[in-house]
């Protein structure tokens, strides 16, 4: 019986950590490729505003929601899975911006051509 059990939390502390991962969002799992973009989105939007935020404040170590909703957002849009009037409706809504927003057109604009 002791040894059931002992097969039981093994199993689960190896699977309960796969399971997360699976539901992570697509900001929080490793892109190298993404993560490069990222860092030149920063370099070159880093003081450019949606709403009253800086797109530097969202991709710095800041945990706030807007900074989430922001990254995984972005995530999806530079991986393809939506489109630019999608993440700025996502983004502008959130960060109670406009999509004029010079931080909108900056991001767009380091968008790699597919």
């Amino acid at each position: 019986m002791h040894t059931r059990l002992v097969s039981l939390r093994l199993m689960l502390a190896l699977v309960s950590p796969m399971t997360l991962w699976a539901c992570a969002p697509d900001a929080v799992r490793p892109d190298s490729a993404f993560d490069a973009w990222i860092a030149k989105v920063a370099a070159a939007c880093n003081f450019q505003t949606i709403g009253r935020y800086e797109v530097g404040s969202l991709l710095g170590m800041n945990a706030s929601d807007h900074a989430m909703v922001f990254l995984d957002a972005t995530s999806r849009l530079y991986s393809g899975r939506i489109g630019a009037d999608p993440w700025t409706l996502a983004v502008v809504s959130d960060l109670e911006g406009r999509s004029g927003d010079p931080g909108v057109s900056c991001v767009l604009g380091m968008l790699p051509q597919r």
